[in-house]
């Protein structure tokens, strides 16, 4: 095996303690910790799957219910199982399918929305950063919920602009944020394969 083949095998591996999962019909793939729950559009359309999940936490009615629309923006939803309380949780979200142009276009404009976001509480802190899938903003603040919201915000060039977005209690952040900083870098962002999901299965097969 030549030197740029076996680069790019070790490039396919997740890290110890993360597992890779891919969305072919969103053309991503992302790393994310063993023994996370993850679920995609199939996942949630699963009969009576939203009805058990949101028994263990009310938060996550919202985006599995959006999550099992047609052609949602909503790619991929994660939550760490272990969790009392307040969860933490992961989406990846399409939010814009236009080639997304220069960062100095998009970028601002997204932080100004963020500005906005429903709870923010306090400064919103922002800074950019390069990931192996494009340049991206990293912008992370408080919520009124005692929560901690951490998103990166890719321009992946022909394939849009992506959110990769953690939620977690903001007692948990510091650790939860050295974690999701190797999700980020682990984005891939593909031309989509196939098309809509039309054969329900069981949660996170």
């Amino acid at each position: 095996m030549g030197r740029v083949a076996l680069l790019a095998v070790l490039a396919a591996v997740a890290p110890p303690g993360f597992r890779t999962h891919a969305v072919a019909n969103a053309g991503l793939r992302v790393d994310l910790p063993i023994g996370w729950q993850t679920l995609t559009q199939r996942d949630a359309t699963f009969p009576g799957a939203r009805q058990i999940l949101t028994r263990l936490s009310p938060r996550f009615a919202l985006p599995l219910r959006e999550l099992a629309m047609p052609d949602s923006p909503l790619k991929l939803f994660a939550f760490d199982r272990r969790f009392h309380g307040h969860p933490t949780t992961v989406m990846v979200v399409q939010e814009q399918t236009a080639r997304a142009g220069a960062y100095n276009t998009w970028a601002p404009r997204m932080a100004a929305a963020l500005r906005h976001a429903p709870g923010i509480r306090g400064v919103l802190r922002t800074h950019g950063v390069d990931l192996p899938s494009g340049s991206a903003l990293w912008a992370s603040y408080r919520t009124t919920d005692r929560d901690t919201v951490v998103v990166y915000l890719v321009g992946a060039g022909r394939n849009g602009i992506w959110a990769l977005l953690l939620r977690t209690p903001t007692t948990r952040a510091v650790r939860d944020g050295r974690s999701f900083a190797r999700m980020a870098h682990s984005l891939e962002l593909r031309t989509p394969a196939g098309g809509p999901y039309d054969v329900p299965r069981p949660p996170g097969s």
